[in-house]
């Protein structure tokens, strides 16, 4: 068929496809979009794919005015590989959608105006790779909405058009946004029901304050791992906004991040059931931020933190499940943090200690002699 649909596809000849077992609706020319607004129809219940197909001219879609009868979705709305798509202006009485919102691909589209007055979204709201969006303005009377993902949104530098959100449940990811600078714009959510926080590759990005409810990053009956990854942040110096996370059911990753000095914002949580690794970034002198962390039940790598002369905030951990791992950390000569987690230690937990400036054994640690 030559469709990409950005998500599940449906049956459909000569353009304008309707499933009727599923409700499902796909709009791969103007004309399509066109035919459908003169349906009169205001409830989608399935899923509206406004989508590129190759071999159906999909380039011309370049409006959705016809549109403008749609109150309510069902399934998912997706909107995707349209090139010459400068509007969604036709979209502006859809108050629902039950799945997901899927904008992906559409390099012309600058701004959101058509969804202004959406209140709900079920599903996930991903935006990716609408490289002339600036902001989210448009967005403001959104509610309520089932995940986050922004990702390779190259020219969107804030996300106050957020600001409306009190409830969002699933995941937050964003990711290789280059001029976000702040993500302020989920400061007012009441209610995280979060399973996954992912920020990484985002070139500007000097604050993860906006996150500042989170209290928890927790399995909620999904598909998806849990966790904590912070990766690739070149202008992150600290990571205040996260300062209210007490527990992460899963792992919890600092990488990258060439700036960071401190991870101070982590000093709520107690336990990592899964990784916690803090590596490769330059600029830490500290990890004072782990300090009420007792246990890990996978691995614990710190390596390839350049600054890093101690691992203070270490010292309440006794517990851990697999490796550990200490390397590469060219100035760390102090390892008397690890005093209490060695003595715990299980005889089946790997220790690897090596390429540091002082590199003792479990036996020099037990012993006291643990620095230079």
């Amino acid at each position: 068929m030559g469709c990409t649909t950005g998500g599940p596809g449906i049956s459909c000849e000569d353009g304008l496809g309707f499933d009727g077992d599923s409700g499902d609706v796909l709009l791969t020319s103007q004309g399509d979009v066109n035919r459908f607004g003169l349906t009169g129809d205001t409830h989608i219940r399935g899923t509206l794919f406004i989508v590129y197909c190759s071999d159906r001219g999909s380039q011309n879609i370049t409006n959705l005015n016809a549109l403008n009868r749609i109150t309510q979705i069902d399934g998912n709305l997706v909107i995707s590989e349209l090139k010459e798509l400068t509007s969604i202006t036709g979209l502006e009485n859809l108050i629902k959608v039950g799945g997901t919102v899927h904008l992906n691909d559409i390099p012309k589209l600058t701004n959101l105006r058509g969804l202004h007055n959406l209140a709900e979204i079920g599903g996930e709201l991903h935006l990716g790779m609408v490289t002339s969006l600036e902001n989210l303005d448009d967005l403001n009377h959104l509610t309520t909405v089932g995940g986050l993902r922004l990702w390779a949104n190259a020219d969107v530098n804030h996300i106050d058009g957020l600001a409306g959100l009190r409830e969002l449940s699933g995941v937050i990811h964003i990711e290789q946004n280059d001029m976000l600078s702040q993500i302020n714009g989920l400061q007012h959510i009441e209610t995280f029901r979060v399973e996954d926080l992912f920020v990484g590759h985002n070139a500007n990005l000097v604050s993860l304050e906006g996150l500042d409810n989170l209290s928890a990053i927790k399995y909620f009956n999904s598909i998806h791992e849990a966790g904590v990854r912070i990766y690739r942040n070149p202008k992150l110096t600290t990571l205040n906004g996260l300062d209210n996370l007490q527990l992460v059911e899963g792992s919890i990753e600092v990488r990258w991040n060439k700036t960071l000095a401190n991870i101070e914002g982590l000093t709520g949580i107690t336990a990592a059931n899964g990784l916690l690794w803090i590596t490769e970034n330059e600029r830490l002198t500290t990890l004072q931020g782990l300090r009420n962390i007792t246990g890990v039940t996978g691995s614990l790598a710190i390596y390839d933190n350049d600054l890093l002369t101690n691992l203070e905030g270490l010292n309440a951990m006794e517990q851990l499940g697999i490796s550990l791992d200490i390397s590469d950390n060219n100035s760390l000569t102090n390892l008397c943090a690890l005093t209490n987690l060695v003595t715990h230690l299980d005889e089946g937990t790997t220790y690897t200690v090596e390429n540091n400036a002082y590199n003792p054994t479990k036996e020099d640690i037990l012993n006291g002699d643990c620095e230079l």
